[in-house]
């Protein structure tokens, strides 16, 4: 199996959502939840693996390899995204009905992201992804609602300087967003999506993204030494290079691992320096 096709299993991309959240957990609380792990992962797949499906048409001709895949496994596909969906809820519904709730209209909100296909198959019918930079807007505020869903699925109440943090939060976000739309110029460009390096270019998008880049970490780093979130909040600064790093080797015809390891796996790798921080002396 080549590194596309393990990409379009679904696999990857909830791994880099489940961890951020562990990372807001023991951030903001100090809790390690493998629940929520669970429930945010099989919630995240679901999600976007009924987009990977509904865009199987879409991008057999910008993502061949993958579009043959997704249509050769279309029924295992389906199969796991309801499975998917029947774990997220019953998961959810060990911990409250607001959960319930919201792991419950997340496959709904992925039709709404995506669009449904169109009666020719040849593209996809109006979907939020169509509107330049709602699309990118649209995930960046989905992710970043983990913040909240976190809180909430931990029963802890919010101060204001969560809110305070969840502004540079979804700027990182909204960054990751932009960057995986380098990687869908071809299919995007054909389905009718007006991305930003579309619209104004791959170079100027970058020194876009680098700039946000710095306004997102320099706004936690004033937060952290506000003291209005913990010291671990430090992670940010290796977390600014590595998107960094990310944003700079960003091109239409990168290499596979820039985008379906680097980018997919960024939050992954926030995880990974908690857990460094944690092993530094003096860090407990």
């Amino acid at each position: 199996m080549s590194i596309k096709q393990f990409y379009c299993t679904g696999l990857v991309i909830p791994l880099s959502t489940s961890s951020m959240s562990m990372v807001l957990s023991i951030l903001f609380m100090n809790t390690i939840s493998i629940l929520l792990f669970v429930c945010v992962y099989v919630t995240t797949y679901a999600f976007y693996a009924i987009d990977s499906v509904v865009g199987i048409e879409v991008d057999k001709v910008s993502h061949p390899e993958g579009s043959q895949f997704l249509r050769k496994h279309r029924t295992v596909m389906c199969a796991t995204i309801l499975l998917a969906i029947v774990a997220s809820i019953s998961i959810s519904v060990l911990v409250s009905l607001p959960i319930v709730l919201l792991v419950a209209i997340a496959p709904m909100i992925a039709l709404l992201y995506s669009g449904l296909p169109t009666r020719h198959q040849t593209g996809r019918a109006f979907g939020i992804k169509r509107v330049p930079l709602l699309k990118d807007a649209f995930i960046a505020a989905g992710w970043a609602f983990l913040l909240p869903f976190t809180f909430l699925f931990l029963s802890v109440p919010m101060k204001p300087e969560h809110w305070l943090f969840a502004v540079p939060f979804f700027l990182k976000l909204f960054i990751m967003a932009i960057i995986y739309d380098f990687k869908d110029i071809n299919s995007d460009r054909k389905s009718g999506v007006r991305t930003l390096p579309i619209m104004i270019g791959e170079g100027r998008t970058k020194t876009v993204l680098h700039l946000l880049n710095s306004i997102a970490t320099v706004s936690i780093l004033v937060l952290v030494g506000l003291t209005a979130i913990p010291l671990l909040g430090l992670i940010f600064i290796p977390a600014f290079f590595y998107q960094g790093l990310n944003i700079h080797l960003l091109h239409r015809d990168a290499p596979d691992w820039v985008y379906y390891v680097l980018a997919d796996l960024e939050q992954f790798f926030w995880l990974v320096f908690v857990v460094i921080w944690g092993l530094l002396p003096g860090s407990v």
